[in-house]
């Protein structure tokens, strides 16, 4: 069984936002923009397990080759937690901002809808290339998608969704069954966040 990288929308930047001096006074709107995710992984940030950052699409310092992107241009800017920009750090392998990606190594924008078809996920929310995609399998590797905290967030916002949704069933009905899931899907949940908080030690 699979599912899709992310079944929110694709996120995308304002039209004609102003201008700020310093690209940290873009987080709030970056946020926004992204839906509260991070544009790489699609972590959501309720959970404060990660710091959420701001990355350069095109770094500001890349490896082995200049640009006269200014750092405050909102429309490079990526809102990302701190495993996948840390990840990602400075790669920039076309070495040219205008041609993100050759087809085989490189990145594409979060913003554009082509992201989400370069992936998918198995029953425990592990990230995958699509099948025979060099430049989804290399996205995955240099972004280190595969890392098991971003399929244990995945587990743990579906539980809390499906948990919120039993507990309004209890209210309701005060049916024995239904009290007996509601301890199990607590179970569940402590679970993943003990293997969450261990995993962030």
């Amino acid at each position: 069984m699979t599912h899709p990288f992310r079944s929110n929308p694709t996120p995308k930047h304002q039209k004609d936002r102003a201008e700020c001096e310093h690209y940290s006074s873009y987080l709030k709107t970056l946020k926004r923009d992204f839906n509260k995710r991070c544009g790489y992984c699609n972590d959501i940030d309720s959970y404060k397990i990660s710091s959420f950052n701001i990355d350069h699409f095109v770094p500001r310092n890349p490896q082995d080759f200049t640009h006269s992107i200014k750092p405050n241009y909102y429309y490079n800017l990526i809102y990302a937690c701190n495993y996948c920009n840390s990840a990602k750090s400075n790669k920039f392998p076309t070495k040219d901002p205008e041609k993100p990606n050759d087809g085989k190594i490189g990145f594409i924008k979060p913003t554009e809808k082509e992201y989400s078809d370069l992936f998918y996920r198995d029953k425990d929310g592990t990230i995958f290339s699509v099948e025979e995609n060099m430049l989804s399998e290399y996205i995955v590797r240099e972004l280190n998608l595969k890392n098991p905290i971003h399929s244990l967030m995945w587990r743990l916002e579906k539980l809390v969704i499906l948990t919120d949704q039993i507990f309004q069933k209890v209210e309701e009905t005060k049916d024995p069954i239904l009290i007996d899931i509601k301890y199990e899907l607590l179970e569940e949940y402590f679970k993943i966040t003990r293997i969450i908080f261990s995993k962030n030690d």
